[in-house]
């Protein structure tokens, strides 16, 4: 039983012009251009104001931080000297 095959030649100008319409219908296409949010068009002037009344701490040392911790209330400072470790 011999059997057939049909080989269909499509000529190199018709590839390159099928390619090239494929590839503008996807790069003109919305799945594939990036859409950014706009800018802030307003600035709110938020500038940072120590809190009003209340006690400022300083803590020296694990036991003073903690101490201070448990007798605040709000509006008060407490400071942490640089370079000590709390534990």
């Amino acid at each position: 039983m011999p059997s057939s095959f049909q080989i269909l030649i499509i000529p190199a100008r018709l590839k390159i012009t099928s390619l090239f319409l494929i590839l503008s219908f996807l790069s003109s296409h919305t799945i594939f251009s990036a859409t950014y949010p706009a800018l802030p068009q307003i600035f709110i002037q938020t500038p940072f104001e120590l809190p009003v009344g209340g006690q400022y701490i300083i803590a020296s040392n694990s036991i003073a931080f903690q101490s201070a911790l448990n007798s605040s209330q709000a509006g008060d400072i407490i400071q942490l000297q640089a370079g000590t470790i709390y534990t």
